[in-house]
């Protein structure tokens, strides 16, 4: 159905070109990487995104594949091809100080491919190493939280003791202290 309409709408020269696809969404691309307007101001503009792309520390890894492909394949759509290394040097670039330290291990890669993978794998590793980490705090929060009713425990227990060391001191004034009526006389006991 999508096919016949995008047919239609076409001239006989540029519906000859696309007919023999299966997909429509395969004609569109084939007629807009054929006809479309290449000018400077467009691939600039590609140009300025694909070399100001930047993964802030705190922003998601898979986001910024995902934008670094869509401005890569804007590129291309523009007929402005990239070398595989000069993709590697620019995504490589592109990472934040919280990825310098896996960087060597990125430079190890030998495709855009396999580094995109291999980042995608490592932002996975560090998702579950800091869920880990909050849970263990949460643990942690939640057991100090019992070690200082530990703690409140063993004081009222000091301030017990104390309490019936005073109270003994008390009574063995008490029994050195003769009994005395309210007329002064002492009261044999």
């Amino acid at each position: 159905m999508a096919s016949s309409i995008i047919l239609s709408a076409l001239t006989e020269k540029l519906a000859a070109e696309v007919y023999l696809f299966d997909h429509p969404l395969t004609m569109l691309r084939h007629l807009r990487l054929a006809y479309n307007v290449k000018c400077s101001a467009s691939v600039g503009t590609e140009k300025r995104e694909y070399m100001s792309l930047y993964l802030a520390d705190g922003d998601s890894m898979t986001e910024h594949i995902k934008t670094t492909k869509r401005v890569i394949g804007d590129l291309q759509e523009q007929r402005v091809l990239l070398s595989d290394e000069e993709k590697r040097q620019d995504f490589m670039q592109s990472l934040g100080p919280s990825w310098n330290g896996f960087v060597g291990v990125l430079e190890m890669c030998q495709t855009f491919e396999a580094m995109v993978t291999r980042c995608q794998a490592e932002a996975i590793r560090r998702d579950q190493q800091k869920n880990r980490r909050d849970q263990q705090k949460n643990r942690r929060s939640t057991n100090s939280g019992s070690k200082s009713n530990a703690a409140f425990s063993a004081e009222a227990a000091e301030l017990h003791a104390e309490l019936g060391t005073f109270v003994e001191r008390v009574r063995w004034r008490a029994r050195d202290v003769p009994n005395v009526r309210g007329d002064g006389d002492a009261v044999p006991s």
